[in-house]
């Protein structure tokens, strides 16, 4: 399938997703009240968080005759993350911001990606395989001239800053991610 379409085919899906966002917040709510296991619960709060972070999305982002922003200079972002659902709302907001986005999910790719002449790497620390912290520090201890722009994405507490900034991460951003937090990271000068 060309790629052309599979992005169609996406848009659509999320256009779809964001159209019935209430009603699926509103069915969450419902189905809290029933007896849950631990999973079951954990899956919820997850397609919950989710939601709310599509509506926070301007209506615009979802509109397929909406003009793509193309006055801005493309910044290349490498995206490493393994959940097929936060790979789809990360690309849509940093293709919003103008970026041009790859995604690979998990540890290895990104070691063979990351070479490539990126802007910035966006790296989830839980990946299969190796993780995020492990390939932060290969991708240093590799580094010759090019000081590589590496940050972290969690969705682990507090503790984690410490080891992913001593494995040469430059920040850590704490997942859901929103818009904002990566406008200020890619364009910090623009308000």
């Amino acid at each position: 399938m060309p790629i052309a379409k599979i992005h169609m085919n996406l848009k659509e899906v999320q256009r779809t997703i964001y159209r019935h966002i209430n009603m699926i917040l509103d069915f969450i709510q419902e189905i809290k009240l029933a007896p849950l296991s631990e999973f079951q619960y954990t899956q919820l709060n997850f397609i919950r968080d989710i939601a709310e972070t599509l509506r926070m999305f301007p209506d615009h982002l979802f509109d397929p005759k909406a003009p793509m922003n193309s006055s801005e200079k493309s910044t290349w972002v490498l995206l490493v993350e393994d959940n097929e659902v936060l790979q789809i709302l990360h690309r849509e907001m940093l293709t919003q911001l103008g970026c041009t986005v790859d995604i690979v999910a998990n540890g290895e790719e990104a070691l063979k990606f990351a070479d490539h002449g990126y802007d910035f790497i966006f790296m989830d620390i839980g990946l299969p395989g190796k993780s995020g912290i492990e390939v932060a520090a290969e991708l240093r201890a590799r580094e010759e001239r090019q000081k590589l722009r590496i940050i972290a994405l969690t969705a682990h507490g507090e503790g984690i800053e410490h080891a992913c900034l001593a494995a040469g991460m430059e920040s850590v951003i704490h997942k859901p991610v929103d818009l904002k937090t990566f406008k200020a990271l890619i364009h910090p000068k623009v308000p």
